[in-house]
């Protein structure tokens, strides 16, 4: 149920000059609460995971003028600061309290604590999770469907021929018109490999009519000499083609007779972590963390023919930085955002070359490093909006930024939600105004400084 609530303010308070004044709202919490805020957005989250979002409507003087407003958490109470240096009283606060958008599925026994894995279809209206520690570590995948200002779960998908704790939803990618799902189980043991542990393998879902089914059996390709398939996936917008990391990366193609390999690993293997792709598929970025005494890199390739022509590496600065470790490309493959271990570098693509950005690190505020690369990186297509999540050890935060020329500023921290101990996989429509962090729904649209 949506509920308005408007306040007048007669007069400023006491003390002080007359700008950026605060005043402050109690709840009475019936258990322990944790908040997710988005700008003007504060979302109080309980134990059970429902949750209660506040929005700052507006505020507007005597005469009519809008005034700048932010919310925030307190100590047991929501903050509205207000910038009333110009304004003339009284003030009018106006908020709306609805209840909060949880994709959260009735997941069965889990073990492991292992993260979700998310993403969204390009207008945010189809959002699949993956849960790869559901049913003791086989793992399953859920799609939900907008519907309305809330969101319906559609299916529940499991693999047919999985063999073993197969980790299925440990990595998941979706079509831009949200028909098609890729998911990676790197645990799977159907095959064993020379260098020791389960192979791995991906798998892709479609959508017919309402009802959605595996789509041929597991890729596992051919040559990867080491285990871990699955680990990454990545599709084209169309679903026409499908990459999937593990020691290396190789690409599958839809065809007449189901998706078929195509060729032998892009570029080396023993060295892919990550994998990200462009929106028609002629560019991926390869995370090689280990690479360069474990400073990382990140390979690019072109389409060319048949075949792939690396056409740039972008090396890690520091030793033991790890950068590749997770990877997001826009879909004209003019910006590459890569994680490491000091946090997010980003990328524009600068006529041949690329350069290189300012690290965003340490979304606290209170360090310059962060210890723990984000768990997840999602950008919107024109590259203006960036999703981190996870990206500072101590905080255990997410963060939005948008792009202002050649910075990244920070428009909103995500705390986690109140059943889990840190943020973790950000997903971002194309247009970067709907994110999915850790299950909750956002608009970033929303959004203010």
């Amino acid at each position: 149920m949506r509920r308005e609530q408007v306040w007048s303010i007669g007069s400023p308070s006491p003390g002080g000059p007359p700008a950026n004044r605060s005043w402050r709202f109690g709840w009475r919490s019936g258990g322990a609460r944790r908040a997710l805020t988005a700008g003007p957005s504060v979302v109080l989250r309980g134990e059970r995971g429902t949750g209660l979002r506040y929005t700052t409507v507006g505020a507007r003087d005597a005469a009519g003028r809008e005034l700048r407003v932010t919310l925030r958490v307190g100590s047991g109470d929501l903050v509205l600061h207000v910038d009333d240096a110009a304004a003339r009283y009284p003030v009018t606060l106006q908020q709306v309290a609805q209840p909060d958008t949880l994709l959260a599925p009735a997941a069965p026994e889990r073990a492991g604590g292992l993260p979700w894995r998310l993403a969204l279809s390009a207008d945010g209206s189809t959002a699949v999770v993956g849960d790869p520690g559901a049913d003791l570590q086989r793992g399953r995948v859920w799609v939900f469907v907008r519907a309305g200002d809330g969101w319906v779960q559609r299916a529940s998908m499991t693999p047919s021929d999985a063999m073993g704790r197969a980790q299925f939803g440990a990595a998941v990618a979706i079509s831009a018109n949200g028909s098609t799902v890729l998911v990676g189980g790197p645990h799977d043991q159907g095959v064993y490999q020379p260098r020791g542990g389960p192979a791995g393998a991906a798998w892709v879902f479609a959508r017919n009519g309402a009802n959605w089914s595996q789509q041929g059996p597991k890729l596992t390709p051919r040559g990867a000499d080491g285990a871990g398939v699955g680990a990454s996936v990545a599709l084209s917008e169309d679903a026409s083609a499908a990459f999937v990391a593990g020691s290396g990366v190789w690409e599958f193609a839809a065809g007449d007779s189901g998706w078929l390999q195509q060729g032998g690993s892009i570029g080396e293997t023993h060295v892919a972590t990550s994998v990200a792709v462009s929106g028609d598929g002629g560019t991926v970025a390869i995370g090689a963390p280990l690479e360069n005494d474990r400073a990382g890199e990140v390979r690019l390739h072109t389409r060319r023919g048949d075949g792939w022509t690396e056409i740039a590496r972008l090396h890690g600065d520091v030793a033991g930085g790890w950068l590749g470790s997770t990877l997001a490309l826009t879909s004209d493959a003019r910006t590459l955002v890569a994680g490491g271990l000091a946090g997010a570098v980003p990328f524009s693509r600068a006529g041949a070359g690329w350069d290189r950005g300012k690290t965003v690190a340490d979304p606290g505020g209170e360090g310059s490093s962060s210890g723990t690369f984000p768990t997840g990186i999602a950008i919107s297509a024109d590259g203006n909006t960036l999703a981190l999540g996870d990206t500072d050890g101590q905080h255990l935060s997410g963060v939005i930024l948008t792009r202002e020329e050649d910075q990244w500023v920070r428009v909103s921290m995500i705390q986690p939600r109140g059943d889990l101990d840190r943020v973790g996989d950000i997903a971002l429509a194309a247009s970067g105004e709907t994110a999915v962090v850790d299950g909750t729904v956002l608009t970033t649209g929303e959004v203010g400084p």
